[in-house]
């Protein structure tokens, strides 16, 4: 039986060297991902796979909104089925990608109207400092608590920063936070 090495799940950078479309960036994404599983669960081996495939159909101008809805259907059984961390958090970021980008991302499949931004690196989550409070009352703040990676720092009573380092563009914090402080960049 062979061996597999076993990667550690944790954040990667996923800029790219030129301007692209969000397009390039989930392709990069998704071609690091399917790179860096350590392939002991089915989702994540085959589903990543699967997710770069259609991807480039995408990108070629074959792709289709069956395709379109593969991905969202591979991304929901990754985050209800994987084992690890990264095949559980992964799929996050190309559903946020969805949400903020869906739009340009359907019309360049159905019109194939180019995409008109260039991206330079992956959307940030930002705390705007005149509306964080840092939720005094709570022990720990909302948005802390459902960070899977703890890439929100931040002291009680004070500012709160997200290390976008850390980061996995998931966008739970946006729900929770009661002072609508963060925000998509």
């Amino acid at each position: 039986m062979a061996v597999v090495a076993r990667r550690t799940a944790i954040p990667f950078d996923v800029s790219i060297e030129s301007p692209g479309t969000i397009l390039d960036i989930l392709h990069k994404y998704q071609t690091i991902c399917a790179n860096e599983f350590c392939g002991k669960c089915m989702p994540c081996r085959y589903g990543t796979k699967e997710e770069v495939f259609i991807i480039d159909k995408i990108i070629l101008g074959q792709g289709t909104m069956e395709d379109y809805q593969q991905l969202k259907t591979i991304n929901k059984t990754m985050k209800t089925a994987s084992f690890c961390m990264l095949g559980l958090r992964s799929p996050f970021v190309i559903d946020a990608l969805f949400k903020y980008y869906g739009t340009e991302i359907t019309d360049f499949i159905e019109h194939k109207t180019p995409m008109p931004k260039t991206y330079t690196e992956l959307p940030k989550f930002l705390i705007k400092e005149d509306l964080c409070n840092g939720c005094p009352s709570d022990e720990k703040a909302p948005c802390k608590q459902v960070c899977a990676v703890n890439s929100i720092d931040g002291d009680k009573g004070a500012l709160h920063i997200i290390n976008q380092a850390k980061c996995y563009r998931c966008d739970e914090c946006v729900a929770v936070c009661p002072t609508n402080a963060i925000s998509f960049v």
